[in-house]
């Protein structure tokens, strides 16, 4: 009931602000065009084109500006418009190898261990290969956001079959953890504590695994960081 409220809060939200901004960006975009031809008509007058200049400083900043706001509100439509996962049967040990392959390219410049563990190795899970993927990113991009400043950092990747029979994936890490007073928010869309972040992506990662019969779950890793668990 509570995810069904938020996603309908999203779609209005959107549509209503996508409407508004939509016209304004394709406006601003046509302006800086206008300018840019007023200027070169005008070229022989330096006062005129000094002006010009300013006005196009101005309209450019809207057109930038625009632009963000509407890829930062595409960003909150995935909320509401996440399709049936396309489910297949998936080796877990390739998974991690894209994801993998994928996150962690500049990781040894930044001295960031990452250790890779599926037990047993041939675990396999019935998914869809691209929802995770894009999950795992966000966890990983996560973790390593929150290793900057931490000595020896390092991330865990690992799937296994707990006690119940369920498989389930944990990302780990040895940062500064989550502290308590927000971590029952952290899934809550909207929220975030990073000041160029949109609040989108472990509210996604929750509905993904919801989506696919499952849950996520924040927890303490044995070394203090941040843990999470998403379990089939």
């Amino acid at each position: 009931v509570q995810l069904q409220a938020w996603q309908d809060l999203v779609r209005v939200l959107t549509h209503e602000i996508m409407n508004s901004i939509t016209p304004v960006a394709s406006l601003a975009e046509t302006a800086v065009d206008l300018v840019d031809d007023a200027r070169r008509k005008v070229a022989d007058h330096p006062e005129v084109v000094e002006e010009l200049a300013d006005v196009k400083s101005a309209v450019d900043t809207v057109a930038r500006r625009s632009e963000g706001l509407l890829h930062f509100v595409q960003g909150y439509r995935q909320l509401t418009r996440l399709p049936a996962p396309n489910r297949q049967l998936l080796a877990i040990a390739d998974l991690f190898a894209g994801t993998v392959k994928l996150v962690s390219k500049g990781w040894t410049e930044k001295s960031i261990a990452l250790s890779v563990i599926v037990e047993p190795a041939s675990l396999r899970i019935e998914a869809d290969a691209e929802m995770l993927e894009q999950v795992l990113l966000n966890l990983l991009q996560n973790a390593e956001q929150a290793l900057v400043g931490v000595v020896d950092p390092s991330v865990v990747l690992s799937a296994a079959i707990d006690p119940n029979g369920h498989v389930y994936i944990e990302v780990s890490d040895n940062g500064p953890g989550v502290e308590p007073e927000i971590a029952s928010r952290i899934f809550v869309p909207f929220f975030t504590t990073k000041r160029e972040g949109s609040g989108v992506g472990l509210a996604l990662t929750r509905q993904v695994m919801l989506a696919h019969g499952g849950s996520v779950a924040l927890g303490e890793s044995v070394n203090g960081g941040a843990k999470f668990t998403l379990t089939f």
